[in-house]
Order: structure tokens, then C-alpha cells, then sequence
């Protein structure tokens, strides 16, 4: 009888240090992703770090399959196009932002370049509204803002590149008179043309549960083999005993 619980108890240890590497095996072998910030966004999206620490960003709600960071779309003069951004506030306090359209434009000087608050907007940075300009976002939590981009009848037919301004400003840490302005882009790309095409939507990939690893298989067949053994004991021992 003691070898029969020998037998057993160092069959439970094999089959307990089996699981254990099939569970670190499982661990080391998926994937390592960023945090989630929620419908296909990671922290690797973030836009905007401030000097002390706040950290914001400003991502579409349904991202598009060419580039979830940005709002991409195909429509035709005098449609209007709606939509949804989220605001992200990574940091550790609640902070006040502003939002406003933005347009793309170039000069020779500067090259590429989306103009400011106070700057007359055009194009997409004039065709575009937010349902709200001034927010609150409380920390680690994010906010929901519709968006709505009216393309007149009379807008040649073109590409048209704009975005959506976040901005967070702050008391200059060294001139009580200054004020310091952080603003992060979210791109807005716009194909109008007579014939628009629908932009693919991003959907994130579902990981399917893990196959049965050669850990778990092994212990399989070595808890079958070990209760095999009890079986065929008991049935010797009691055969014995009538004997």
C-alpha cells in the first residue's frame, strides 16, 4: 500500500510541475500588446505629453482599417458627415481642454502646417463642428465628443487634409505671466468626389483560446496511467484477500 501511494503522490507532483510549464509556456508564447484604451486603440496612440506629467490624446471612436488614429473619409459636395471622437486623459488629475477645427495649409516658410484657435479657418477646419468646445475630463477616463463636417454644394472636386485640435494650457512654471498652450492633431482626410466609396472600418482581432498544449496532453496521459494503476490494485488486492 505505501508503494501505491508513493506511485500516486509523485504522479500528482509530475502532472502539478506539467501544469505549471504549460501555464509559463502559454504566458511567454502571446503576444505582448499596449494597454487598451477601448475600440482598437492602445496607449501607443497617445498624442500629447505636458512637462508635469498629464498625458492626453484624441482618437476617432470608430477608427478605419488604413489608419485608426486618423478620420479618414469619401464624400460628395454637399454632404454632411458625422461621426464621434474620444478624449483620453491619461493622467493623474482632472484637466480642462479646448477643441476646435483646424486647417491644413502651406507656405513656403513654414511648410505643412495646421493653423491656430485665433486664426480664420477654411476648407475642413471651416466645414467642421464639435458638439462641445470646452472640457472636463476627470483622470484615466475618457469623453465622447459627435462631430459633424458639412461639405458645401459648390467644393471642387479634390483631396482636402484638415484636423481636429486638443488643446490643454497651463501656468509657465517660471514666468507667472505666460501662459503655455499643449495641442495634439487628429488628422481629418477627406476625398470628395461624385463617386465616394465607403472607408473600411477597423476591427480588432479576436484571439482564439489557446489548442491543448503538449504539457496538458502529458498530464492527461499520465493522470489516465495513474488511475489505471489504483484501479488494477484495488482489483489485485481484493483478489488476494479472498485467496
Amino acid at each position: 500500500m505505501s508503494k501505491k501511494i508513493f506511485f500516486v503522490a509523485t504522479a500528482i507532483t509530475v502532472i502539478a510541475l506539467y501544469s505549471i510549464a504549460s501555464v509559463h509556456a502559454q504566458e511567454y508564447g502571446a503576444s505582448t500588446q499596449s494597454p487598451s484604451l477601448g475600440n482598437g486603440q492602445t496607449q501607443n496612440d497617445i498624442g500629447a505629453q505636458v512637462s508635469d506629467g498629464s498625458v492626453f490624446s484624441i482618437n476617432p471612436v470608430h477608427p478605419n482599417a488604413l489608419d485608426k488614429t486618423i478620420l479618414i473619409y469619401e464624400a460628395k459636395p454637399g454632404e454632411t458627415i458625422r461621426d464621434e471622437i474620444v478624449v483620453a486623459n491619461n493622467s493623474i488629475k482632472t484637466n480642462h481642454y479646448r477643441l476646435y477645427p483646424t486647417a491644413r495649409e502651406y507656405s513656403p516658410e513654414r511648410g505643412n502646417f495646421f493653423l491656430a484657435f485665433d486664426d480664420t479657418q477654411e476648407l475642413i477646419g471651416k466645414w467642421t463642428s464639435l458638439a462641445e468646445t470646452q472640457i472636463d475630463v476627470k483622470p484615466s477616463t475618457s469623453k465622447k465628443i459627435p462631430i459633424t463636417i458639412k461639405i458645401p454644394k459648390d467644393t471642387p472636386l479634390d483631396n482636402y487634409w484638415g484636423g481636429i485640435a486638443l488643446e490643454m494650457t497651463r501656468p509657465s512654471s517660471t514666468n507667472a505671466t505666460l501662459t503655455i498652450a499643449t495641442r495634439y492633431i487628429m488628422d481629418i482626410r477627406i476625398k470628395v468626389t461624385d463617386d465616394p466609396k465607403p472607408v473600411p472600418k477597423f476591427v480588432p482581432t479576436k484571439i482564439p483560446p489557446p489548442a491543448p498544449t503538449p504539457y496538458f496532453i502529458g498530464s492527461m496521459v499520465l493522470f489516465t496511467i495513474c488511475m489505471g494503476y489504483v484501479v488494477y490494485s484495488n482489483r489485485k488486492d481484493k483478489k488476494k484477500q479472498k485467496k
